[in-house]
Formats: C-alpha cells, sequence, structure tokens
C-alpha cells in the first residue's frame, strides 16, 4: 500500500500552507520512515495481505492466527502428512470467524461441531488479514510522530552533548507515549502461540 498519509494530508494536520514548499522533501521522507517504524512496531500487519500457516492440532475449539483481523479464509486444511492437498480442506461449515474489520477482532478460527486431531504442524489456514484502508487512528498517529519529529529537528544536534560528567541525549527513533498509546490497539497484530 505504502506510506499512511500523504504530504498533503500532513501538511494540512501541521497547519503548513500547501504553497509552502520549504520543508516537502523532510516531511516525505518522515512520513515514508515513521510508516514503516509503525509497521514494525505493529508486526507489518496493518495492511491486508493474504498469509498462510500451518498449526498444532491440540482438539482445540479454536485456532489464534498469527495476524488480524481476518477478512477472508480461503481454506483451513487438517493433514498428518503436511501434504496438505485440496482434499484435506475443512467443510467452511466446520469453522466460522470474525470478519470485523477493527481491532476488536480477535483473529480467531472457532471450530463449530470439530475439533482438529493432535499433531505437529498438521492444520494450515490460508486467509487475509489486516486493514483494506488504514485505520484512522494509525494515520493521526503518523501524523504526531511525524510532527513531534519535524519539530525537535532543531534539536539533533543534542544527541551526543555532554555537560560535566552526564551525557544527554535525544533519540527521536523512540515512539512517543501519545503516538504509542494510538498504536496499541494494533500493536499485538502478530502474536505466537
Amino acid at each position: 500500500m505504502g506510506d499512511f498519509s500523504t504530504l498533503p494530508n500532513l501538511k494540512s494536520y501541521m497547519q503548513i500552507a500547501t504553497a509552502v514548499t520549504t520543508w516537502d522533501t523532510i516531511l516525505a521522507t518522515l512520513i515514508t520512515e515513521k510508516t514503516k517504524a509503525i509497521k514494525s512496531h505493529c508486526g507489518d500487519a496493518i495492511e491486508a495481505d493474504d498469509y498462510i500457516e500451518d498449526h498444532d492440532g491440540h482438539g482445540q475449539e479454536d485456532l489464534i492466527l498469527n495476524h488480524r483481523p481476518i477478512n477472508s479464509v480461503a481454506y483451513v486444511r487438517e493433514d498428518y502428512s503436511r501434504a496438505f492437498a485440496s482434499s484435506a480442506n475443512l467443510d467452511t461449515t466446520l469453522y466460522t470467524f470474525d470478519s470485523t474489520a477493527d481491532e476488536t477482532n480477535p483473529g480467531i478460527i472457532e471450530f463449530v461441531d470439530y475439533r482438529p486431531p493432535n499433531g505437529k504442524r498438521n492444520v494450515r489456514v490460508s486467509y487475509n488479514a489486516g486493514y483494506a484502508t488504514i485505520p484512522t487512528d494509525v494515520v493521526l498517529a503518523c501524523h504526531m510522530w511525524v510532527a513531534h519529529v519535524f519539530e525537535q529537528r532543531k534539536d539533533r544536534g543534542l544527541t551526543n552533548q555532554s555537560l560535566g560528567n552526564r551525557s544527554y541525549g535525544l533519540d527521536l527513533s523512540e515512539i512517543p507515549a501519545d503516538v504509542r498509546k494510538l498504536l496499541l490497539p494494533y500493536s499485538t497484530g502478530v502474536r505466537s502461540r
């Protein structure tokens, strides 16, 4: 998908007139940089994408996938031999999932009158998860972080200053607390069992 914002949208947020182009290059660079940082922080799970995952069967009633929200499930296959041919597809009436496209979607497949048998990596799921449209909270977090770094640009020289026997620094890669709070619902996008 690309960046989580555009230069015109960011300039509007920062109340910079569109005619003022002095900082356009640095702002565009910061949008890209902070988009990458947010994707990394959230486990690259913001944008919708296709995934194939193998899971252990434990007779459980649900299967927690690594990405959310689930948009669609192409198939769930159960196969001890792990060949996972299409003949191993489970009937779609044997499972369900929440397709709510927001941060409340738990990314869980729930089995209906079926439990995958015990086995090592004997269940394969092919699905699409993530957001087709980037959530407004994530766009706002990107704007806020870019604005924070941009406002601190004058202090970049402080990164390795010493005063007496003390050293002071400014880490602009650190996620500001208000940005971290906005990203919290999305930062559990990739999970491991």
